[in-house]
């Protein structure tokens, strides 16, 4: 590192932070290549700040951070999806998710973090095989989500269309090929957020984080410090997190397929069909409406 550069880290970063960080470079640099000490995947929807918050955990050096790492994920968290708990074929799940996701060995790194929603539904393969696994949920108001989703062109034309889940029984599976794209993406949201919360309340305590991407997008600094202290390291100096969040990653400037309306703009039609999909889970994750906060 050049003195110029050096003497930037040091003016630009806290104490804390440095002293944590000769700390891991002292101890990891005299050692071969063992594998990371941690390993934190974040299950969302998508379209939720996941490439911010991978950002965000590669500021400390002791990081390994992935965004959408390959080879993708899509069709093996799809099949786990519609697997269910059946054990036989869950088992199959876990031995091709071993070749796709090895141990992971560094150096000079002690914690590896995931943020892809590709593993969503691999959570439960995930644990099985790294037992020293967190899990964060990273959800968002689910009309932001939707609008996204629509803007997208998802359930319509969108390349990930065939390894998108879909109801795989009962009323909802038989009226799919009714619903609306709308409809389509208001049932996405719900079950993949139900179903990250049922296995969140698996967990043993310590071990799942829910952040709201609002609150991270707006640097509130119990959850800034809640994501760092999940990860088990030191945090980085405020300077820098404001850096990283002030370029909004991934955001979307234009559809894909077309524009569609904020949700606040949307029909009372539209609202009532969302908030029957979404409603109650809404009220749980903390969103009281479809009505910007």
């Amino acid at each position: 590192m050049k003195p110029r550069r050096i003497a930037y880290e040091i003016w630009t970063s806290s104490p804390k932070e440095w002293v944590e960080r000769v700390r891991r470079m002292t101890a990891l640099a005299s050692r071969d290549a063992v594998e990371v000490e941690r390993y934190v995947w974040c299950l969302s929807t998508g379209r939720v700040g996941t490439q911010t918050l991978a950002a965000l955990a590669g500021m400390v050096d002791g990081v390994d951070a992935r965004h959408e790492p390959t080879p993708k994920l899509y069709g093996l968290s799809k099949l786990s999806y519609e697997l269910g708990s059946e054990r036989a074929g869950q088992k199959t799940i876990c031995e091709a998710l071993r070749s796709c996701r090895p141990p992971v060995k560094s150096k000079h790194k002690e914690v590896y973090l995931e943020a892809s929603p590709q593993g969503t539904f691999l959570a439960e393969a995930l644990r099985e095989l790294f037992p020293q696994s967190r899990f964060i949920h990273l959800v968002r108001h689910p009309g932001d989500v939707m609008r996204s989703g629509m803007r997208r062109g998802w359930y319509v034309d969108h390349a990930n269309d065939p390894w998108r889940i879909t109801p795989q029984d009962g009323g909802q599976a038989a009226a799919w090929g009714s619903w609306s794209t709308l409809e389509k993406n208001a049932w996405l949201w719900a079950e993949t957020n139900r179903w990250i919360g049922e296995f969140m309340g698996s967990l043993p305590p310590g071990d799942g984080l829910t952040i709201r991407s609002e609150e991270l997008f707006s640097a509130h600094s119990e959850v800034i410090g809640s994501f760092f202290n999940h990860l088990g390291v030191a945090q980085p100096s405020s300077h820098r997190i404001e850096r990283i969040l002030g370029h909004r990653l991934n955001s979307q400037k234009a559809g894909e397929v077309g524009e569609y309306p904020k949700f606040s703009d949307w029909s009372a039609e539209e609202i009532q069909m969302v908030e029957s999909h979404a409603g109650e889970l809404m009220q749980q994750l903390g969103y009281s409406n479809l009505s910007p906060e």
